[in-house]
């Protein structure tokens, strides 16, 4: 039961995460929102190892979700611009 919650909170923030931080790649800068997107999910992630409160750890789960799938979105459009 706690590994669905977990996997659907990731989920969830993959799906926003792809909808929400392209648009603000194309505003900001591809390279700064990769960098951003990177960060934010790392201090979730390292954060995550050190949580002991359950709504806590499905909240850095929901944020590291949410700016990977951003990346792997803007990575995608960043390496094409670049090789082609």
């Amino acid at each position: 039961m706690i590994s669905n919650k977990c996997f659907i909170s990731h989920k969830q923030g993959q799906l926003l995460g792809a909808i929400i931080l392209p648009p603000i790649s194309d505003t900001f800068g591809r390279k700064f929102s990769m960098l951003l997107s990177i960060f934010i999910a790392g201090v979730a992630v390292t954060i995550l190892g050190l949580v002991n409160n359950f709504a806590l750890f499905i909240l850095l789960f929901f944020t590291a979700g949410l700016f990977l799938s951003g990346y792997e979105a803007i990575c995608l459009v960043y390496t094409t611009e670049i090789s082609g």
